[in-house]
């Protein structure tokens, strides 16, 4: 019985442990995507470039069914480790859900001391 205890004590600490490992959120495009950011003056004309972008990007692409903007996402390791979370309110990826059914996302924020929202067709790392 002492043995069952000690098996049982060592699983709870497992699930415990398992249970508080950060998880990484979904990768649209090399873009970890974050929660829905609810919006501001400055969200509009961030839509407007990452939409631009977009088209500029995939020219002919789908028609546009839908456009949010979320949080930069949380990246981890293999091992829970959290490699990049973005804590600026500055930094978006905007989700575009196209008629076809697909999902595209495009980097957009206002870098340093910017008046005018630049986007980034791909993140590629911190």
């Amino acid at each position: 019985m002492h043995r069952l205890g000690g098996v049982i004590l060592l699983l709870a600490f497992f699930a415990a442990a398992c249970a508080e490992r950060p998880q990484a959120d979904p990768v649209i495009d090399t873009w970890p995507v974050g929660g829905p950011v609810t919006c501001e003056e400055r969200c509009l004309p961030a839509i407007e470039a990452a939409t631009d972008a977009l088209a500029a990007r995939e020219p002919g692409h789908p028609a546009i069914a839908r456009v949010t903007l979320h949080a930069f996402g949380r990246q981890v390791d293999a091992e829970g480790r959290i490699l990049i979370q973005m804590t600026s309110g500055s930094r978006w990826v905007a989700v575009f859900e196209l008629e076809d059914d697909s999902v595209r996302a495009i980097g957009v924020g206002y870098p340093g001391v910017s008046r005018e929202p630049i986007a980034m067709d791909y993140y590629d790392g911190p």
